[in-house]
């Protein structure tokens, strides 16, 4: 389904109607962006990205799938509904399984206000996900309480420090997080 979510442009920015499931992603870095579709009739993906994790898009914003296969896939799909040869119909529906037309079906989306969400009890100490106690790597017990550090007590007026030549502070090299091998012959 793309009427919401990240691939809710499909409908709202690209106008492609009809019965369209898929689903965007993007991986760590924004290094790469997909979006995957489909209707009853036709399949197709879109992938943006590198091999080399070095090159990557700067933000999410840029490099989410919504982003980068997503418009990909709609222009396609755009072309293939325009193309009649093709005998693609935008209006094909998915067919419903005959051991389905039986079962009950419950419209979530129009009995549960906004804001009727479940309480967050949290996510459970690591003992709830079958670490023993005694050997728990995620202690998740608060720290004993200590006594906190009494400050010293400063003069009224205290003396006024002699004057020190500034000094600029020290500056690290930057290493680059990656960086591409030598080309052959070049040397480094």
């Amino acid at each position: 389904m793309v009427d919401y979510g990240t691939a809710a442009r499909v409908r709202n920015r690209f106008g492609i109607k009809g019965e369209v499931a898929g689903k965007t992603g993007t991986t760590n870095d924004n290094t790469d962006g997909w979006f995957i579709g489909y209707t009853p009739q036709l399949l197709a993906g879109a992938w943006v990205g590198c091999e080399n994790n070095f090159i990557h898009f700067s933000s999410t914003a840029n490099g989410q799938g919504a982003n980068t296969g997503l418009p990909i896939w709609a222009y396609f799909f755009q072309k293939v509904y325009e193309d009649k040869t093709l005998g693609i119909d935008p209006n094909s529906t998915f067919p419903i399984p005959p051991n389905m037309r039986s079962d009950l079906y419950l419209n979530y989306e129009s009995n549960v206000e906004s804001g009727a969400e479940a309480e967050d009890v949290g996510n459970g100490g690591a003992t709830d996900y079958g670490y023993p106690a005694e050997d728990n790597p995620y202690d998740d017990q608060p720290a004993p309480a200590t006594k906190p550090a009494e400050k010293p007590v400063q003069p009224a007026n205290p003396a006024p420090k002699p004057a020190q030549p500034q000094q600029q502070p020290a500056t690290t090299p930057q290493t680059p997080k990656a960086t591409y091998p030598p080309k052959p012959g070049k040397g480094n």
